[in-house]
């Protein structure tokens, strides 16, 4: 291999890794973190959430690169390794008209041959202590919102364990969430547009680039960890923290969703740190 793992974890949201969404993925050519994103649908295909099948379909995509395929090269692969599941199940004018429905990722990936990260939808990482994250805009507006609501519930004298059996904050932004999947990958030219690998054409110009030319070390991440630090032991402490005084996530870490009672975390979480 071209450069060496130091670190990776894997961690899903609930109890059983199976059901986790986020996947660590890398051979000689690449490495790569992708995010399976959270379904707002309730259906299933092949009996996995959208999140999950995605993860698996984009997985074996990214091993199957070439080399030198570029940036431009990856977006249409990686799109049309997911349009192909649609068009053999006849799926493709049902995932136009319902974007909710699409399966969705998010992917960071190196590329040791152009020494670059491509980001594609909110994933983070690290390159020589540079944190670069690509969070998107809509995220951190319904966030706010969530937090609002979880507040005015709190005052209500709704109990935090209360809220992290049932969150009605989640509850209440979810026609947002499904509004909001109508501008991914969206030709409507919007500060709410954004990035994600999902079967439809990325504007690339919305993907962020990181140059990793004069770097040696590198981590790669999901937005599973509220920050990334520079060690998995420091990013799963901080991580620890939030989840302990602030499950809910609506102060010290805003998010669209909380730590339910019965789950590890939030969210999925991925973290890959390698050495040129």
């Amino acid at each position: 291999m071209s450069f060496k793992i130091i670190e990776k974890n894997r961690v899903s949201k609930h109890k059983s890794i199976e059901y986790c969404e986020d996947k660590i993925v890398y051979n000689e050519y690449f490495a790569s973190v992708i995010d399976g994103a959270t379904t707002k649908s309730p259906t299933l295909y092949e009996s996995k959430t959208s999140g999950l099948l995605v993860s698996d379909i984009l997985e074996k995509t990214i091993l199957s690169l070439e080399e030198k395929t570029s940036l431009p090269q990856a977006l249409d692969i990686l799109t049309n390794s997911v349009r192909a599941f649609y068009i053999a199940n006849d799926l493709t004018e049902n995932m136009k008209k319902n974007p909710v429905d699409r399966l969705t990722a998010s992917i960071v990936i190196f590329s040791k041959y152009y020494d670059q990260i491509w980001m594609i939808g909110d994933c983070q990482c690290i390159v020589d202590n540079k944190l670069h994250t690509n969070e998107k805009l809509v995220d951190k507006l319904l966030s706010e919102i969530r937090a609002f609501y979880i507040t005015k519930e709190l005052v209500s004298q709704k109990s935090i364990e209360e809220l992290q059996k049932t969150d009605t904050g989640r509850q209440y932004i979810l026609p947002l969430l499904i509004s909001q999947s109508y501008f991914q990958n969206s030709n409507f030219e919007s500060e709410y547009s954004y990035c994600v690998v999902d079967g439809f054409s990325i504007n690339i110009s919305q993907v962020k680039v990181v140059d990793t030319s004069s770097s040696k070390t590198i981590i790669l991440a999901s937005d599973g960890y509220p920050k990334l630090f520079n060690s998995l032991e420091e990013s799963e402490n901080y991580l620890s923290y939030i989840l302990e005084k602030d499950p809910l996530c609506y102060h010290l870490y805003k998010s669209t969703k909380g730590k339910n009672l019965n789950m590890n975390s939030f969210d999925d979480r991925a973290y890959l740190k390698l050495e040129k």
